[in-house]
């Protein structure tokens, strides 16, 4: 596969967010930047990061392939930086 740059950030404004439209959004996220067999696992982890936000909004999601690699960050206001990354296959 032809290495290729994605980037893709949202903003949740606020908490709760609805699960099933979260865990939708991220799986095509996921899907669209190359990591669709990890798709429920990160889409997992991202919700509890986000959960973890408790409140602190606005909660900024961003996922960014480059250089053969996925990152997602999620940054809640006021509150730590949550991040992973993983090889894009």
């Amino acid at each position: 596969m032809a290495a290729h740059e994605f980037f893709f950030s949202l903003e949740v404004s606020s908490l709760p967010v609805e699960d099933d439209l979260l865990r939708d959004l991220i799986s095509n996220v996921l899907a669209r930047a190359g990591c669709a067999d990890d798709a429920r696992a990160l889409a997992d982890a991202v919700r509890s990061a986000i959960a973890a936000a408790e409140g602190r909004v606005p909660c900024g999601v961003q996922f960014s392939v480059r250089d053969g690699a996925l990152e997602i960050v999620v940054a809640p206001a006021g509150g730590s930086l949550w991040r992973t990354t993983r090889a894009i296959p």
